[in-house]
């Protein structure tokens, strides 16, 4: 969010907003996920309908993100960009961070597995 209030960038401010809603649903998937695992007697199945809620929850975040960008997209003042070399450099940081880390994720993920 940073580059986006240095630069007045709606498009980083955009994309700051969407990496901060996938950050919180995923947080809340976990915890739902984690929820609905939980049995008792109440409830011998499990707290499965804990997934819809959350997949709810998830949506109108969502929604709720796209109607925020949309409005200032549409109402918000003109201003003017300001391009300096750090923000180019804080630019290029956040394509080549997610890159590296999904290059990792991807060697992490088709390693061989050992047999038990």
């Amino acid at each position: 969010m940073g580059l986006a209030i240095t630069s007045g960038s709606l498009a980083l401010a955009a994309d700051a907003t969407d990496s901060v809603v996938d950050t919180f649903s995923r947080l809340v998937v976990l915890i739902g996920l984690i929820i609905s695992q939980r049995k008792s007697k109440q409830f011998p199945y499990g707290l499965y309908k804990v997934e819809n809620i959350v997949s709810i929850i998830i949506a109108l975040l969502i929604f709720v993100a796209g109607y925020e960008i949309a409005r200032e997209a549409i109402f918000a003042p003109k201003v003017e960009l300001r391009l300096t070399l750090w923000l180019v450099v804080g630019v290029g940081a956040t394509v080549v961070i997610p890159l590296l880390f999904g290059t990792y994720e991807l060697r992490w993920g088709e390693r061989p597995v050992p047999p038990p």
